[in-house]
């Protein structure tokens, strides 16, 4: 007799063959996968196999996040070899019907398990607020003054911004040791450094005035982050946690930590290494109003890191297909910084975050990236993408020649993988490690002389406090624990 049951079945088992024959038909077109790039424009070799990818140009922006196999260069007739192998491939065979009912039981369990956490953990989105000043039509800002094209006279002070964790601290020192081996006129470079707590800046300072000469410490501003500015304000969705360490945040607030500063601010992430003269990404053209210059990222879309259901997104009046950036190195022009109150507004994202899902739910797990997407939208310039060559900590994920490697203003160990770890997992970690200065075990005398000084402030080893002295052993043998080289030695 037909009864509920059986209707049930049979609805599961429909959607079932339905899937069978969806994974048995090849693989979507890349021009249709959802944050996909535009086929011109992401298919440099015509890949056509389902578990090929097409070959990218680095330079274009369309590059992946990472790929399970180190690529091979493919030529064309090697491409089309391929695809008519996987033309050839003979279908999978179909599933049983108890067997496709049970998988899509399965999978509505599943979404709904997902729907009720969504649920759980976010509030509805609010109605959209006519009078909200971040939405585009209501920016009240001070009138845009002359616009006058910034020319390096050879003389102007650069500012460099660089934010750092415990873990990453190894990495400041490698990316100021770059900067001043490639500058022509190093003297003008002043070093804005953001820690975490007054040990890490101890130690910051300490490892500076050991590895650069005296003459250099006047150019380093160690500053720690006050955690309370973000207390509350990062969501993480996703796996990756270390996403919401303050330190990545910090570069939110320039101007106020460092309210004085005025021109410009070149921000780079603490995993690179800057390869050519940091002026010419400091005096990189900007465009008038625009807030600053990033390298577009045509394989990752704004879709990837952002809910456009949320009706707040909506009304930021964004394309979903739109190229998005990597907000690890950047210019920024801090007149406009503060015209725009681009501080305010990424907290606001942040905050909205942390009740409704704006972004982090679409496959990026969220971080400091998305509200720089959002806030940013139609002001940021293209940044030539010699200035920032990414994803080198992916393993095997781009063909890079060792000549296009060679030939990068900056490169970029984002990703899962560090050159600093002992365990191999990066693409040209000798790079990286030419830049790696030790930092120097603790004397024996270290902190029997206390000084009267502020407690974040560094001396000497002696005249450092004994909680300080007792924090950098624990720290140092926390990074020993997951494997960073200190003493820059690497067994590979």
């Amino acid at each position: 007799m037909f009864n509920v049951k059986t209707a049930r079945l049979a609805l599961l088992v429909a959607v079932g063959v339905l899937i069978v024959i969806a994974t048995t038909t090849g693989p979507i077109p890349p021009q249709k996968q959802p944050g996909a790039a535009p086929a011109a424009a992401a298919l440099a070799g015509g890949a056509a196999s389902g578990n090929s990818e097409p070959n990218l140009n680095p330079l274009s922006g369309d590059v992946p996040v990472g790929r399970r196999e180190a690529p091979q260069p493919a030529s064309g007739a090697a491409n089309a070899a391929a695809a008519a192998a996987a033309a050839k491939k003979p279908h999978p065979p179909a599933a049983s019907p108890a067997a496709v009912a049970a998988a899509a039981a399965a999978a509505a369990s599943d979404k709904k398990d997902a729907a009720a956490e969504g649920v759980m953990g976010d509030a509805p989105p609010a109605p959209v607020d006519p009078n909200d000043p971040f939405l585009p039509q209501n920016r009240k800002l001070a009138p845009l003054e002359s616009y006058k094209p910034l020319v390096d006279d050879g003389v102007m002070r650069i500012n460099v911004m660089i934010a750092s964790d415990a873990n990453t601290l190894i990495g400041v020192i490698a990316v100021v040791k770059s900067i001043l081996a490639n500058t022509k006129t190093p003297d003008r470079i002043d070093f804005y450094l953001i820690v975490d707590t007054d040990q890490e800046a101890v130690r910051c300072q300490r490892w500076l005035n050991l590895a650069f000469e005296k003459k250099r410490q006047a150019q380093f501003w160690v500053k720690v982050f006050p955690l309370e500015w973000v207390a509350n304000k990062i969501k993480i969705r996703g796996r990756r946690q270390d996403l919401a360490s303050p330190a990545n945040y910090a570069r939110y607030y320039v101007l106020d930590l460092f309210p004085n500063l005025t021109g410009r601010i070149a921000y780079i992430d603490s995993d690179v290494v800057v390869q050519d003269d940091v002026a010419g990404l400091y005096f990189h053209p900007i465009e008038p109003g625009h807030i600053g210059a990033f390298v577009k990222d045509c394989h990752n879309e704004l879709r990837f890191f952002i809910n456009f259901e949320h009706p707040r997104v909506l009304a930021q009046q964004m394309d979903p297909s739109t190229c998005s950036f990597n907000a690890g190195v950047y210019v920024a022009d801090l007149t406009e910084w503060k015209r725009q109150r681009m501080s305010k507004e990424l907290e606001f994202w942040m905050e909205l975050n942390t009740r409704e899902n704006v972004y982090g739910g679409e496959g990026s797990g969220g971080g400091s990236q998305p509200p720089m997407l959002l806030a940013l939208y139609g002001r940021a310039t293209e940044l030539n993408p010699l200035w920032h060559v990414r994803h080198l900590g992916w393993s095997g994920s781009y063909a890079y020649t060792a000549e296009f490697v060679k030939s990068a203003h900056l490169l970029h160990w984002n990703g899962a993988g560090k050159p600093w770890l002992l365990v191999p997992g990066v693409n040209f970690p000798s790079v990286w490690r030419q830049f790696c200065t030790p930092e120097p075990e603790l004397s024996a005398t270290a902190c029997s002389e206390p000084s009267d000084g502020p407690s974040y402030k560094y001396v000497s080893d002696e005249a450092m406090l004994a909680e300080h002295c007792t924090q950098v052993r624990e720290q140092r043998a926390a990074d020993a624990e997951i494997g960073i080289a200190l003493d820059c030695t690497f067994p590979w």
